[in-house]
């Protein structure tokens, strides 16, 4: 996976900032980035990526990187990224 390792003392959790799309089917890009955990606080919406068919993938870019990712996790980014879903749509906690 293209992103840093995180710091065990700084309590940091990785964010993906999603890539503003005009169409709902461009492919989604992304950027993970590490943060302490005090400065995300509400700075994001939560999704699960544990649903759906794990066989069923598709590519995202990540960092530049394409990468597979379930066809349901794809789907969900789209549709946060297109609707604005939450006060900071384009960032997420996966």
């Amino acid at each position: 996976m293209p992103y840093q390792p995180l710091d065990a003392n700084q309590e940091e959790i990785r964010l993906c900032f999603l890539h503003p799309s005009t169409e709902e089917t461009e492919a989604v890009e992304c950027d993970i980035y590490n943060i302490p955990l005090p400065q995300a606080a509400g700075k994001y919406t939560a999704l699960s990526y544990v649903w759906g068919d794990p066989t069923l993938t598709e590519a995202i870019r990540i960092n530049g990187i394409e990468w597979q990712v379930t066809k349901n996790l794809a789907s969900a980014l789209r549709s946060i990224r297109r609707r604005g879903v939450g006060v900071w749509s384009d960032t997420v906690w996966v």
